[in-house]
């Protein structure tokens, strides 16, 4: 899949309908949302670098799209970034997903890591209401972040699989699966992890064996 990522019409309309399903959330739903997600995008792990565990979250992010993804390198982690393009109807969106993932040493055993999602995008090239761009550091609120309590499972599950903590790959069918039978909160379907709404066709999602086939020689 080249830079650009386009979805016809059916699609777009199933996207733009589910973005808008289900009646606000009262304060107590929004604050058990709240620590949902945050529990589920930070782990701490020990017996690992925190350049190990930088290195296998940056092969997590890579495969959601490898020929879209740009990395910003930080001492304490990256920023992977993904452009995007999609036309509806008369209407032509573009915008970016900020992939920012952070690892700090808690002591000489022990990091704790943390993945956050934040969206910049345009509509006939006017800005959209939410859309927000990472600054100069790695510090970005739950609040701020659009993935759910499913997708940091997942994203975690992976980084622990190139840590060789799990031989288990969450692919997006197993993924989902997985999270529904655990009744893991799951707003966003996993779209920003496997790019489809009902089999649309989306991010460019590649296996882990894709990193060995497609080493540099």
């Amino acid at each position: 899949m080249n830079r650009f990522r386009f979805v016809f019409l059916a699609v777009c309309m199933l996207f733009f309908a589910s973005a808008c399903m289900g009646p606000p959330k009262t304060r107590d739903q929004q604050l058990t949302l709240y620590e949902k997600r945050k529990a589920a995008c930070s782990k701490e792990y020990t017996g690992f670098t925190k350049e190990q565990i930088i290195a296998a979250a940056e092969k997590v992010v890579l495969l959601l799209d490898p020929n879209d993804i740009k990395f910003k390198h930080y001492p304490n982690g990256f920023i992977g970034t993904r452009s995007w393009l999609m036309f509806c109807l008369m209407t032509a969106s573009q915008g970016e997903d900020y992939w920012v993932f952070k690892a700090e040493e808690v002591d000489k055993n022990r990091v704790r890591a943390t993945v956050r999602l934040l969206g910049f995008s345009e509509t006939n090239w006017v800005e959209n209401p939410g859309s927000v761009k990472p600054g100069n550091d790695l510090d970005v609120s739950v609040e701020q972040s659009q993935l759910s309590e499913a997708a940091g499972v997942v994203f975690f599950s992976r980084v622990d699989y190139f840590l060789g903590l799990s031989d288990m790959w969450l692919n997006c069918h197993s993924g989902r699966s997985y999270a529904q039978s655990q009744r893991l909160e799951m707003e966003d379907m996993l779209l920003f992890m496997c790019g489809d709404i009902q089999g649309a066709v989306g991010v460019e999602e590649k296996p882990p064996d894709y990193l060995k086939q497609n080493a540099p020689k």
